[in-house]
């Protein structure tokens, strides 16, 4: 959007053949690499997935609030836990303690196999992050988790089911840091109750 108004704000015309929107097309491999990582996992209904993990720690949200949220899922829906390799342990460790099945994904996955993936999503919820906007991308639901780093009508997923949520951003918003000095308070303003509840309406 932003190169595309670049052209208009020169008088340049934009080619038609670009379109309004990014799209894609994924190769057969990738949607053979997510139906057997779904089946491996023993996901046979269309999951929930939680993209917790992101290159910048600023945009991060605690553990605690992850587990409250995923703790309050409907039970009867499978939920999938996705990250890098790098991240698995992380991700393993952000949900012990819970007593609901949560399946990991984590470095089980490359970037297109991740993104066909994420065409079965029944709600992917997110960290500000690159799996967002594939979701998005594909038109499935996706709940967009801000910090105060950066402005949400401008990098937010865009699509017809994104639903955007962000504390009141401070005024050393936005920061565009990678590691918050105040300790992510931004997205600690963000209660797990908001979210979770954000989520079941559009489960609903």
């Amino acid at each position: 959007q932003q190169s595309l108004q670049l052209l208009r704000d020169a008088s340049l015309p934009v080619p038609a053949r670009l379109g309004t929107k990014p799209y894609f097309k994924l190769p057969s491999a990738a949607r053979r690499e997510a139906q057997a990582v779904l089946k491996k996992l023993k996901v046979k209904t269309a999951p929930i997935m939680i993209q917790a993990a992101c290159g910048t720690r600023a945009k991060r949200w605690s553990p605690a609030a992850w587990r409250q949220v995923i703790a309050g899922l409907p039970a009867k829906t499978p939920v999938v836990l996705l990250g890098s390799a790098e991240e698995r342990a992380e991700m393993v460790a952000l949900v012990q303690g819970l007593k609901r099945p949560v399946a990991q994904a984590a470095g089980l996955l490359g970037l297109p196999g991740l993104t066909a993936l994420l065409a079965q999503a029944r709600l992917l919820i997110s960290v500000d992050s690159g799996p967002a906007h594939l979701a998005a991308m594909q038109g499935r639901p996706v709940l967009s988790l801000f910090s105060g780093t950066n402005r949400a009508s401008q990098w937010a997923p865009r699509g017809s089911q994104v639903r955007v949520l962000q504390a009141e951003p401070p005024i050393c918003s936005p920061c565009e840091l990678a590691d918050c000095p105040y300790n992510n308070a931004c997205m600690n303003a963000l209660s797990p109750a908001r979210v979770l509840k954000e989520a079941l309406s559009m489960l609903r």
